[in-house]
């Protein structure tokens, strides 16, 4: 089944997931369905091997956002990496701003998945505190500083998921991170921590 302007318009939930020398589209408009539950639409291979270009897979995810003009139904867009340490190389996945830029009219998506990009600058997200309706946020381990902060700062979000993409394990200054995230927070009602990051403490709100 090919992506048509029928499907678009009904689409509820939408997961974009980038691999090594491919990337998937899949699709579900069961809005109950379950994060593992992704069901795949379609695959598509760029022009260049994704090593060479990973700017091409970040259009991809730009063009993808902008369904959000045409779909009124969209609740649910995640953009996510497969297990590939090639993605992590990419100069080009630390910017989600430019997809965020085009959410910002948006008025139906209440989860947004980012776990595709590396943030290292918090202020790459700092566009959300304008789309109220995002209420769930997904980001990678490695990006968890940011996201943390974020939430600080916009209390739309009332739930964050991290990845499960690797082993991750915290570090003295992550930790502080934490540690300072639940002493500040008034907002987050809830987070979690997927299955293979190993985090040392634990703590409940």
């Amino acid at each position: 089944m090919a992506l048509n302007s029928s499907t678009i318009h009904s689409l509820e939930s939408l997961t974009v997931r980038f691999g090594y020398d491919s990337f998937r589209v899949y699709f579900n408009d069961d809005s109950n369905r379950n994060d593992n539950e992704d069901h795949q639409l379609n695959q598509l291979k760029p022009s260049k091997y994704c090593e060479y270009d990973f700017s091409k897979l970040v259009e991809f995810s730009i063009k993808i956002s902008s369904l959000s003009t045409i779909n009124k139904s969209l609740k649910r867009l995640v953009i996510r990496k497969c297990l590939d340490d090639h993605i992590g190389e990419s100069p080009s996945n630390d910017r989600p701003g430019l997809l965020i830029n085009q959410l910002i009219h948006n008025s139906t998506l209440k989860t947004l998945g980012l776990e595709f990009y590396d943030i290292r600058n918090c202020s790459e997200l700092s566009q959300l505190t304008q789309i109220p309706n995002i209420t769930t946020l997904y980001c990678s381990p490695k990006s968890i500083k940011y996201f943390l902060q974020h939430c600080i700062n916009n209390p739309h979000i009332k739930k964050l998921v991290v990845g499960n993409e690797q082993e991750y394990n915290v570090d003295t200054e992550l930790y502080e991170t934490f540690s300072n995230f639940f002493l500040n927070n008034h907002s987050l009602k809830t987070l979690v921590l997927l299955e293979y990051i190993h985090y040392f403490f634990t703590k409940t709100f």
